[in-house]
């Protein structure tokens, strides 16, 4: 029985269980207060990127470590032991995933920011042509017929 691998092994298991306790715990302080300082953390995946992450990557090793230890060799099956390395190994591999496949969301905030003034720009182009329109459609007004509305910030 190697002590030392085992300890380790115990080491990451309670350093990912912390991880996951704090990412509930600003999780429920987020739907509890509403508060920014709570809940920004999670709008990007900030907190998910800074904890999230270690905390798989960390339970991941700690099945790995226990599966191939000595500690585990007479105890329990081959096929018990395979299923905790095939386990370990995908939540080992999980938070790499998203690097794998492409995906339309941004993937930094600096892309976030520039689809924010992306959207921006087109809304104050619609907003334009709306007040075109708008002018276009009273030019051409005759008595008699409907007068046309504005559109919300259009003189």
């Amino acid at each position: 029985m190697n002590k030392t691998l085992l300890k380790f092994t115990g080491l990451l298991f309670c350093f990912s269980v912390i991880d996951v306790l704090v990412i509930l715990y600003w999780w429920m302080r987020c739907g509890q207060t509403q508060s920014a300082f709570y809940c920004d953390s999670f709008m990007f995946g900030g907190i998910l990127l800074i904890l999230g992450i270690p905390a798989l990557i960390l339970l991941g090793l700690s099945l790995i470590i226990l599966a191939f230890s000595k500690w585990y060799k007479g105890n329990v099956s081959t096929v018990a032991k395979s299923m905790i390395i095939i386990l370990g190994i995908i939540i080992f591999v999980a938070p790499f995933t998203p690097l794998l496949f492409s995906s339309e969301q941004p993937r930094t905030y600096r892309d976030f920011q520039i689809r924010m003034e992306r959207g921006r720009m087109e809304l104050e182009k619609e907003k334009k042509n709306k007040c075109i329109e708008y002018k276009q459609r009273i030019s051409d007004y005759r008595e008699g017929q409907p007068m046309p509305v504005p559109p919300p910030g259009c003189n």
